[in-house]
């Protein structure tokens, strides 16, 4: 197989580097100095979706350390057998850096939810990879159903927090009272975080 040409990256970027650089950087060069030298303790640990819609750093208003981010297709923490990237993640997160907060957000229009969707209707969605991936959510749509696609990203939300209670870790830091699991979701075009209560029911917050 003949290798993938490696180009140089797009000028767009570049000058969106040279800006932050300039600007963003210069802002922080002390804490960016010191998260160098001793390293990164962020308090939570942000399971998001990687739509480029949602930057759950800028919403959150987090500075650099503050958020051990992950990103996915539709904000999925598949179950802990499946042993993926994601589930490195949340060992190195609740095992190495000891966060004491996990927040899983989801928003509106979510691309992978409404796939979740047609491929529990029965449509085939063509690629395997994002078949088997989106699968994960199919509790989720047997809970909720697809009339409604706000209803299918909120449990969507509520299954990741039920299977982050089956990584070992995670059950145990939350079992002595280290850490917190927290749901959430973002509506894109009205700015409004909507956070799941003690009840277990979203509200604006």
């Amino acid at each position: 197989m003949t290798p993938a040409p490696i180009v140089a990256l797009p000028p767009s970027l570049v000058e969106g580097h040279l800006a932050w650089r300039g600007v963003g950087f210069e802002q922080d060069r002390e804490l960016y100095a010191r998260l160098a030298s001793e390293g990164q303790r962020p308090p939570t640990l942000l399971v998001q979706c990687s739509d480029s819609r949602v930057d759950g750093v800028a919403l959150f208003g987090a500075a650099p350390g503050e958020l051990f981010a992950v990103r996915n297709v539709a904000n999925l923490v598949p179950p802990a057998e499946a042993r993926d990237g994601i589930s490195a993640a949340i060992a190195y997160a609740v095992g190495v850096l000891g966060v004491g907060h996990i927040v899983v957000l989801g928003h509106s229009g979510c691309g992978g939810v409404a796939a979740c969707a047609d491929l529990c209707a029965g449509q085939d969605l063509g690629d395997p990879m994002i078949t088997e991936w989106v699968s994960h959510l199919r509790p989720a749509w047997e809970g909720a159903g697809a009339a409604d696609p706000v209803a299918l990203g909120h449990e969507a939300v509520r299954l990741s927090l039920r299977n982050l209670l089956g990584y070992p870790a995670v059950a145990e830091a939350v079992d002595r009272g280290a850490l917190v699991l927290h749901g959430a979701w973002i509506d894109i075009a009205s700015g409004t975080l909507h956070a799941i209560d003690d009840d277990g029911a979203f509200a604006p917050v």
